[in-house]
């Protein structure tokens, strides 16, 4: 059986989930429907919107779903964009449904700035605020934790500075939910991006949190869905899944200390196997389940190829680039050489982790050291 290391990928489908799915899939109504079967359906959504809104101490009308965290990030920026005046500031760490957006945006016109950032990889708070006083900034867009390398970003001392310019504040926190704890209210920020799947719950549904400051536009027309703001039939299945969001966040929060004693081991054997290798931001603040790892001279598609053919499972970068392996814009953004970039991989470990699987990447790993010397 192979041995899966990439959680930041998906997660697998936590029992819990998978049960309340099955019990789903015999609701064939549609929620926009007034007859019993539809309000059947209708109760799913609602249940699961309400599953989030106690989690996080808000509103049902601030849950608004998507079809994924890729959507939900398109859809804050988007919406900013045609909305407000004024320039954009991002992070130089994003996920590539933010970057690619911003890309979007500025050739079409729009003035974006990167934020700067500190030698642990956090965010610099001084020059965050210099650029807010010398600019009309509309909006700042930050991961909280980086989906490669792990990092964790001081969100909510971004989200205090802004709020005296006046400047809305978007996080993804897609790889945050269930590595840190993750609290709205307290972030600060006028809008949070999240991913059911990177929990263990299904795939096929995303979420935008917004304190209802900021006005969403639209992406998707043709329906009245999530208050105007997104229209299509919901995915009452995926959205069930949701109901026990609460159990499930329990559940990996038991197995944090297993995760990060499993994280170190993996560590600290790569570097006695390759001194040579790089664990990007060792020294920063990361999530307990992540490890990006530089091999120089040993090319990325190398390393997951050779991985796989020992049924191991890792990954080069963002799910959303999978299938093309390709050089790194974050550990580029990071100061690091084309051909270090393009020598990383990311292994991410989750609950149902265990020592063997690390020890069956160490093997495959060594093989390639050694086959590279």
């Amino acid at each position: 059986m192979a041995s899966y290391l990439d959680y930041n990928s998906t997660a697998p489908l936590h029992n819990l989930a998978k049960q309340e799915m099955i019990k789903a899939m015999d609701i064939i109504g549609n929620p926009s429907s007034s007859h019993k079967i539809g309000l059947q359906a209708r109760m799913v959504v609602d249940n699961a919107r309400y599953a989030l809104s106690d989690l996080f101490n808000i509103r049902q009308e601030q849950v608004i779903f998507t079809s994924g965290g890729s959507e939900s990030n398109n859809l804050i920026l988007k919406s900013i964009a045609s909305k407000y005046k004024g320039k954009i500031l991002v992070s130089p760490l994003e996920h590539p449904s933010i970057a690619e957006v911003v890309s979007g945006l500025q050739e079409i016109g729009f003035e974006i700035d990167f934020l700067e950032l500190n030698e642990d990889l956090s965010v610099n708070l001084q020059d965050l605020e210099e650029k807010l006083k010398t600019k009309n900034y509309s909006f700042v867009t930050l991961s909280l934790v980086n989906s490669e390398t792990g990092i964790i970003q001081n969100v909510k001392q971004v989200a205090q500075i802004c709020k005296q310019y006046k400047c809305l504040v978007h996080t993804d926190a897609t790889q945050a939910w269930g590595k840190i704890e993750v609290n709205f209210d307290d972030l600060g920020v006028n809008l949070m991006t999240l991913s059911p799947h990177k929990l263990g719950l299904a795939k096929g549904t995303g979420v935008v949190i917004t304190d209802g400051k900021a006005d969403l536009a639209a992406l998707i027309h043709g329906g009245g869905q999530e208050r105007g703001r997104r229209a299509g039939t919901e995915n009452v299945q995926a959205l069930a899944t949701l109901q026990v969001v609460n159990e499930v966040l329990e559940d990996i929060g038991d197995k944090h200390d297993s995760i990060k004693t499993l994280r170190e081991f993996l560590e600290q054997e790569v570097l006695k196997l390759n001194p040579n290798a790089i664990i990007v931001g060792a020294k920063g603040n990361r999530v307990v389940n992540t490890s990006y790892i530089i091999s120089p001279h040993i090319d990325s598609q190398t390393q997951v190829i050779n991985a796989d053919m020992n049924d191991v499972c890792i990954s080069a970068g963002s799910a959303c680039s999978s299938g093309k392996v390709k050089t790194s814009d974050v550990i580029q953004a990071l100061g690091y050489s084309d051909e270090l970039a393009s020598c990383g991989v990311r292994v991410s470990i989750g609950p149902e982790t265990v020592k063997e699987d690390i020890e069956k990447f160490l093997k495959s790993y060594e093989q390639l050291i050694q086959r590279n010397k």
